[in-house]
């Protein structure tokens, strides 16, 4: 079971400038080096909205919540690999735009959210996205839905962008979501059960 929690991030309530929140010292340096202002606070909503899910199923207060890192599977550093919770449950985020995606469940997860794109710029990357034999209908929704799912997997795994899309064909463990304002999302799960998944709007 997993459950996936879609946030409007400009309608989220920021704290203003310089009012205390409940991130961790590096969330807050990350959100320090945004220059766009927009894009700051709806970093700062998409993690308090995450830290108030994981508190909620941990009955704990967000600020208690502790996001640890597990090591890059690069180069094994611990300051950028996949984050996780002690104790669980797993967790995945997802941002694009003034969207975001946040699963939760307890087996390790991936999900991943965009909104809709310009049909050239998906034209351009299509050679990106689709492994040797991969094919999609033609259209550019078709090829962002392929992104989205592959995008997923690579988050659940750990590896990010280290693996090249191109590398690998969908895998049948994917989930689509139904989701409004044409946003396409999608959550993979690493069992070979599929698993029940339910999108909440919060």
């Amino acid at each position: 079971m997993a459950d996936v929690y879609l946030i409007d991030l400009d309608a989220a309530s920021a704290p203003p400038e310089g009012a205390s929140t409940p991130l961790d010292a590096a969330e807050r340096e990350r959100a320090g080096r945004f220059r766009d202002e927009r894009d700051r606070r709806r970093y700062i909503a998409a993690h308090i909205a995450l830290r108030e899910v994981l508190g909620e199923t941990q009955g704990c207060d967000p600020a208690s919540v502790r996001i640890l890192r597990a090591p890059c599977v690069v180069c094994l550093e611990q300051d950028h690999g996949k984050p996780f919770v002690d104790g669980g449950p797993y967790f995945n985020l997802s941002r694009s735009g003034r969207w975001a995606l946040i699963a939760i469940a307890d087996e390790p997860v991936g999900v991943d959210v965009e909104e809709p794109q310009d049909p050239g710029r998906l034209d351009a990357i299509r050679a990106d996205v689709l492994a040797p034999g991969e094919t999609t209908s033609g259209t550019p929704d078709d090829l962002l839905r392929i992104w989205v799912r592959k995008e997923a997997q690579l988050k659940a795994s750990g590896d990010g962008l280290t693996r090249s899309m191109a590398s690998f064909s969908v895998d049948p463990r994917v989930v689509d979501l139904v989701l409004p304002h044409g946003l396409v999302g999608a959550v993979w799960f690493t069992s070979e059960t599929p698993a029940t998944t339910r999108v909440r709007h919060r």
